[in-house]
């Protein structure tokens, strides 16, 4: 049987190294958090005039354990005592990670005050 050289060495430790820590991630991982629920918080992005009114991006970032679905917000616009509501949804978003969506409205924000809130969400 003929002796391994340094390359066939090198090779195979490296190769130990980088099972041995996919293993102690995935342990880790499965350790971790994972039965924690969904925790969403939303961001407003810039507004976007369209010809049919004024879109606004919400972003929803999920720093819980698990995948949120069929994610409902709401965006309320408080201008001069007069409220205007838009809607928007996202399929799922996985835990640690985020996900957008556009809401319509039909009058300007500028001068307004924005609020964004999760209506509800399923948890799969």
């Amino acid at each position: 049987m003929p002796k391994k050289n340094w390359l066939e060495w090198t090779v195979f430790g490296l190769s130990v190294v980088i099972i041995l820590a996919v293993v102690s991630v995935l342990a880790f991982e499965a350790i971790t958090g994972a039965d924690s629920p969904p925790q969403l918080t939303i961001s407003l992005g810039d507004v976007v005039a369209q010809p049919a009114g004024y879109s606004i991006p919400l972003t929803v970032e999920n720093t819980g354990g698990n995948t949120a679905e069929n994610i409902n917000l709401e965006l309320t616009l408080q201008t001069d005592g007069e409220e205007e509501i838009g809607e928007c949804q996202i399929a799922f978003v996985p835990r640690q990670s985020s996900g957008e969506c556009w809401a319509m409205l039909s009058t300007d924000p500028e001068g307004g005050e924005l609020k964004a809130r999760v209506l509800g969400f399923e948890q799969p």
